[in-house]
C-alpha cells in the first residue's frame, strides 16, 4: 500500500485450482495539521485525528499558527471560530497556514483557551 492508502487483494478463480491475485490500493485524501510556533517542528509533528489542544496566552510563542496539509493544491480555506470570528487563508502547494494569534481575544473574551 502507498502512503494515505488503503487497500487489499481482489482473488478471482480462472479454474478449479488456480485464482488470479490482483492487488489493489485505494488513496485516501486527508487534511493533516500541526502547531507550528516552537521554532523546533518536524513531520512526525503532523497528525490526521481529532485532538484537544490547550493554550496557555501568556507562555505562547510570538507567533503560533495552525498548519495544513490538504488534498487540493490551490483554493481558498474559512477558519471559523464560533460563529465569533472567522478568516480566510490561501491553499499554495498543498499547504495553508493560520495564525492562531488572531483569534486569543476572541478565545479569551467566551473564557476558552482550547480550539
Amino acid at each position: 500500500m502507498g502512503p494515505g492508502g488503503d487497500g487489499g487483494v481482489f482473488e478471482l478463480p480462472v479454474s478449479e485450482r488456480e485464482q488470479l491475485r490482483l492487488p489493489f490500493c485505494i488513496e485516501v485524501p486527508r487534511v493533516k495539521w500541526r502547531l507550528r510556533g516552537g521554532g523546533k517542528e518536524t513531520d512526525a509533528d503532523w497528525s490526521g485525528t481529532r485532538e484537544e489542544v490547550f493554550l496557555d496566552p501568556p507562555s505562547l510563542p510570538g507567533a503560533l499558527a495552525l498548519e495544513l496539509k490538504l488534498p487540493c493544491s490551490s483554493g481558498r480555506v474559512r477558519v471559523q471560530l464560533d460563529d465569533r470570528q472567522e478568516t480566510w487563508v490561501s491553499i499554495n502547494g498543498g499547504r495553508s497556514e493560520i495564525n492562531l494569534l488572531q483569534f486569543m481575544d476572541t478565545l479569551g473574551a467566551a473564557g476558552l483557551e482550547r480550539f
